[in-house]
């Protein structure tokens, strides 16, 4: 049993991970909607510091038109770990095409434009994102009620002092 103290350890761990790593390029070569094997791939890329391979595998993914929305969420979420703005905003964006019904990826994609300096599309954004979180509670009532988080999240504060606010955002904390 190697050690992975000292340098003859380490290198071991790094054969290890070379060998783990083609057989997921293998993997995701034969089947590259298989979620397990692609965290797998893209965190073996990561740990071998090839970013910019495990970033391709992330825009692989996303492109890939038969991915679903736990896989695209997944992909942000990593995408989001190193953090990378841009590519998370795009990501973001191609689930809520993709996914247009779903609440909280308009809640995310508002926060980060937020974040990022872009008042008019988060608040556009925003709005979507409560005024599908309302619909969601009036079918299921046990569901988030990202009304409610928000009012307390302080990522939105930029926004409060701009035009569109009062008209847009204001009506929807009343409901």
């Amino acid at each position: 049993q190697a050690s992975l103290n000292g340098p003859s350890g380490l290198n071991n761990g790094v054969q290890i991970l070379q060998g783990q790593l083609t057989n997921f390029l293998t993997s995701f070569e034969a089947d590259p909607l298989n979620l397990t094997n692609t965290i797998s791939l893209i965190d073996t890329l990561w740990s071998l510091n090839k970013t910019n391979e495990a970033l391709r595998v992330v825009d692989d993914v996303v492109l890939n038109q038969e991915a679903d929305q736990q896989l695209l969420t997944v992909m942000a979420q990593k995408v989001a770990d190193i953090p990378d703005l841009v590519r998370l905003e795009s990501i973001l964006t191609v689930i809520s095409v993709k996914f247009p019904d779903t609440p909280s990826v308009f809640y995310d994609l508002a926060s980060l434009q937020a974040f990022k300096g872009k008042p008019d599309s988060a608040i556009t954004n925003l709005v979507r994102a409560l005024e599908l979180s309302q619909n969601r509670l009036k079918v299921n009532p046990e569901a988030k009620d990202l009304t409610e988080v928000y009012k307390t999240d302080q990522r939105f504060s930029s926004l409060k002092n701009h035009p569109q606010y009062e008209k847009l955002i204001t009506p929807l904390l009343s409901k």
